[in-house]
């Protein structure tokens, strides 16, 4: 987790975490987040927090000592690195849902083709209701334990939510937008892009260093 090894005492576990990997891998080489594969790689994330909880629970019906409590450590990293993974499978997902609503959104922005396929319509709300679930991810992946030791996954993850910020604003404004409420629109806009600059400005920071 986040560098360090973690040995991992039980078979079932180590069974149960290699199996999410290669789902979560797949998932990610992928280039879509839904379907089959998405569910595979939750519930595979899922069934291993189980198998660690159990444990870590059973770690904690012990007396505390130096080997108990490294024992307990070490489930704290692997349940850590688990949520890690599932909060990434979700997102992989939900980033999937985004593209294609925004897809739907510039279609029905665009004049209408008479020869074209129809799709639903897409609204404003549906996008800020999936970044505000994409930004629920990256925040929750902020307060994993360690999370804020490792300055890479910190800058990536930090960087990440400032997009989704910019986003969740821009689609917020033409929300407001449609509902002829300029104002407010104009000033979500403004928002949008001052989180953006700020997203892209770190980024250039990162790259440097």
């Amino acid at each position: 987790w986040l560098g360090r090894p973690v040995p991992l005492r039980s078979r079932a576990l180590k069974e149960a975490i290699v199996k999410a990997d290669e789902l979560r891998a797949g998932l990610a080489g992928s280039g879509a987040g839904d379907g089959a594969l998405g569910a595979a790689a939750l519930a595979a994330h899922e069934d291993a927090l189980r198998l660690a909880q159990r444990e870590a629970a059973a770690l904690h019906a012990l007396h505390a000592g130096a080997k108990v409590d490294e024992q307990r450590a070490e489930m704290e990293a692997t349940q850590a690195y688990l949520q890690y993974g599932k909060w990434s499978c979700l997102n992989k997902r939900n980033q999937f849902l985004a593209d294609s609503l925004e897809r739907r959104w510039a279609q029905s922005e665009a004049p209408a083709d008479p020869e074209g396929e129809e799709s639903a319509p897409c609204r404003p709300h549906d996008l800020v209701h999936v970044y505000d679930v994409l930004l629920q991810g990256v925040r929750a992946m902020l307060r994993l334990p360690g999370a804020d030791e490792d300055d890479d996954l910190t800058a990536t993850l930090s960087i990440e939510e400032l997009k989704i910020r910019a986003l969740r604003c821009y689609y917020l404004a033409e929300a407001f937008a449609a509902d002829s409420k300029w104002a407010e629109a104009l000033g979500l806009l403004e928002r949008a892009a001052g989180l953006g600059g700020a997203a892209a400005a770190r980024a250039d920071r990162e790259a440097v260093l």
